[in-house]
């Protein structure tokens, strides 16, 4: 008999081979997965350090480190929130006046004062800091391009150095509170860490303060009542923490440009749902200090540099973290010493 030579795979031996293949692939996936989520925390790490460059960058420029959110004057300089920061109206305009007005319309977001640092100068260049953030009746053209667009507009592209490469959502607010314009703006995975707790945000008297009261309740660096100087401020102090929040985030919009992360509870926010409490029940958002990073989040100090944080953090250390007072600094050092 003489010898046969088989050119292909018989039918059990192809089926043998898929479930073999099948086999390592399922086993693969979720070290694949968990690969690619180490780059992208790494990736928002590197992001908020940026970021937190650009504040201090800022800070040696100035003196101060910049308001969480301000209003341009008719008589020359910026207007700081000069009444309740809960009272803002979240994309609403209104008349820009005189230093001394109190106004509830939106302010611009610390970012308008940073788009230059960030690499985005075009954009600040072609804002009518004579109008409010959002007006949409004024028509104004490019010069270089011949594109006609009004401060509302500006908004809309979202910022690649603002989006945490894990964030899944909306790129655009989609709040009701936006619907008036022609262009939903883009929202911000990172805000500015304004206080411990929203009662302290909404309170310009604390805020302005660097005291602590009984429960360790406290400002943060960042608030919307004025610059702050940076003499006694620890560098383990966080300047900013990511959100998932994506109706009230938009990145341009003062009224949304910070996040608290104490409840009313004395309990950590980070990664929980704050939608209902009756502190925030004039929808501010459904999300504080949280992220799609599994049981972590990203967070950049005021010592310029960035790192994670976990969801499991004790109240205490995340209150001494947020606020810039002196007298809790070595609780959040300890914290962050023990690779917490």
């Amino acid at each position: 008999m003489s010898d046969k030579t088989r050119s292909a795979f018989t039918l059990v031996e192809l089926l043998v081979v898929i479930a073999i293949v099948g086999i390592l692939v399922s086993l693969l996936l979720p070290t694949l997965s968990t690969v690619l989520e180490t780059a992208r925390v790494t990736q928002c790490v590197a992001m908020q350090k940026q970021l937190a460059l650009a504040l201090k960058t800022s800070e040696q420029a100035n003196g101060r480190l910049p308001a969480a959110c301000f209003y341009q004057t008719t008589d020359g300089g910026r207007q700081y929130v000069n009444g309740d920061y809960k009272t803002l109206q979240v994309g609403q305009t209104g008349a820009v006046g005189s230093q001394a007005t109190e106004r509830d319309y939106s302010p611009f977001s610390f970012y308008v004062e940073l788009l230059p640092r960030l690499g985005y100068q075009y954009i600040y260049d072609r804002v009518n800091f004579d109008l409010a953030p959002f007006d949409s009746d004024v028509t104004q053209t490019d010069e270089i391009t011949g594109v006609a667009y009004t401060n509302a507009s500006l908004w809309h592209d979202p910022l690649p150095a603002l989006i945490c490469p894990s964030y899944e959502g909306d790129l655009h607010s989609v709040a009701s509170n936006y619907a008036g314009l022609a262009m939903a703006p883009a929202i911000t995975s990172f805000k500015a860490t304004g206080a411990t707790d929203w009662e302290t945000l909404c309170n310009p008297t604390l805020c302005q303060s660097t005291a602590v009261d009984n429960t360790g309740q406290g400002a943060g660096v960042l608030h919307p009542y004025g610059k702050s100087r940076g003499e006694s401020v620890s560098g383990t102090t966080l300047l900013l923490a990511e959100t998932r929040e994506s109706h009230f985030s938009a990145w341009a919009d003062g009224t949304s440009s910070c996040v608290w992360g104490i409840s009313p509870e004395g309990e950590s926010l980070i990664n929980r749902d704050v939608e209902g409490d009756e502190a925030i029940a004039d929808s501010t958002g459904t999300y504080s200090i949280s992220s799609q990073h599994p049981q972590m989040v990203t967070v950049c100090l005021y010592d310029g540099s960035a790192r994670t944080i976990s969801e499991d953090v004790e109240p205490e250390v995340l209150k001494a973290m947020i606020t810039r007072s002196e007298d809790d600094n070595a609780v959040s050092s300890s914290y962050l010493a023990t690779g917490g």
